[in-house]
Formats: C-alpha cells, structure tokens, sequence
C-alpha cells in the first residue's frame, strides 16, 4: 500500500507562500522583534498643545505591528505623557519620550517652546539713539529715557512666529517675521513700517524678548531704523534703541 505523504509536501502547501514550511511537519517559523520604533505627529509643542505618540515593534520578517508599550518623559516639567500616547506639553524645554516593549527599548526627543501667540499692548523706554554720518545734526526725535507705545500681535507655529508690529502714536506698523530660538527668545524683524501721513520710512531690525509667565508680560528689547530710504546710500539714518517697559497680552 502507497505511503501517504504529509500535507505540507503537496501542492497546497506551497501555495501559502507567507509561511516558512519545514520539510516535514509543517511547522511555520513565527518571526521574532528585533526592534521598537516611536512615531509622533509632532516633535516641536508649543505650550499647552497635544502631540500623539504611538510605537511600531519590527519583526524579523520585515513587518510591523503597533503595540502598546510603557511611555514616560525624562523631564516632567517639560511635558507629561499618559497611557494612551497623549503628550502634553507644559512648560519650555526639551525632553526625551521612551517607549518600553517586551524588553525593547525607543526614545524620542521633543522640545516644547513658550506661546507668544495674540495681542500685546504696552510701552518701551528709549535707551539709546545714534546717527548716520550723513545726518547733520544729528536727528534724534526722542529724549533718552522716552516711553512709546508699542503694538504687536503675533500667530505662531511650533517655532516660527509671524503678525504685525507697531510703535509710536501714530503708529509706524508693518508685517513682522521671526522665530523662537535655540534660547526660547523671541527673534522679530519688520523691514518695511507704514506711518500714516509721515514720509520717513522706519524698519524694526531687532526684536529679542521673553516671556514673564506668572505676570503675563513680555521683556526684552528692539531696534527701530529711521530714515528718509533706509537702503538708500548716503541717506540720514537714525537708529532707536529700546527697552521694553511693560508688554502685557491682552488676548490670545
């Protein structure tokens, strides 16, 4: 009587081709993980906002599969992270997410950046004022020790800041552009400001400043140009100096 061969040595076996079939028995080799990797909508928070994380095992086989591993942050001033994967930012810094996993091991670092987002009204003392060498005399307006107003509203994204500038009454505004550096200051220019019925032209060439959190006020100092065409050779230019008095946010 014929010896009846094993199913995985027929045809049909070979039609699975997602297995691997050993050549008796027919027993798959499951693949093994070999690796755990963290994936994140974003890397870069302003405070207050979300970011969802999630983590991928590798497997042998070059496959993946979401699981759910163990989170937490090195730094739980920077940002808190819950079971589900939520991350949530909470105050300026960087930190590093770790995922664990059935002995694997992944990390993430993420940084969060101060929210200069909305409307701020205030004041700036002028602190020091120089002059081209084409003015004569020396066009100085404003006496040392001054206070202007200043405007500024402000949209944000992760690090890039944009919106308008204003100072002086009436006021010289422009669009302002700029970015949160590595320090978390606040970096702004506006080269071109509009004063209404004045024909000198005025450009914001520096703005640094912080964020006072507990008194909900911006600190720091700017830089305003004026002159008839401030890239014009040979043009009268008066540079302004100016230290921020008060700058309060009074709407988001």
């Amino acid at each position: 009587m014929a010896q009846r061969k094993p199913l995985c040595c027929t045809g049909v076996a070979s039609a699975v081709a997602s297995l691997t079939v050993l050549a008796v028995g027919c027993s798959p080799t499951a693949p093994s993980p070999v690796g755990l990797t963290i994936g994140v909508s974003r890397t870069m928070l302003i405070v207050q906002e979300t970011a969802t994380l999630s983590a991928t095992l590798r497997l042998s086989n070059g496959q993946n599969t979401t699981v759910v591993p163990t989170w937490s942050i090195d730094d739980g001033k920077v940002g808190s992270v819950n079971d589900a994967g939520t991350l949530t930012a909470t105050a300026p810094g960087t930190g590093t997410i770790t995922a664990k996993y059935q002995g694997f091991t992944a990390t993430q670092p993420v940084r969060v950046v101060p929210d200069y987002r909305g409307n701020w009204t205030g004041s700036a003392r002028v602190s020091a004022c120089s002059c081209s060498s084409a003015c004569i005399p020396c066009g100085c307006r404003f006496a040392l020790g001054a206070s202007l107003p200043v405007v500024l509203t402000l949209s944000q994204t992760a690090d890039q800041v944009s919106g308008t500038f204003g100072w002086l009454e009436p006021f010289a505004v422009g669009p302002a552009t700029g970015i949160v550096n590595a320090d978390n200051r606040l970096i702004l220019t506006a080269p071109v400001l509009i004063r209404p019925t004045f024909s000198a032209s005025y450009a914001l060439t520096e703005w640094r400043s912080t964020i006072d959190v507990a008194a909900g006020t911006m600190v720091g100092n700017f830089t305003v140009v004026t002159g008839v065409d401030p890239v014009a050779p040979g043009q009268c230019i008066v540079t302004n100096q100016n230290d921020l008095q008060v700058l309060k946010r009074t709407s988001q």
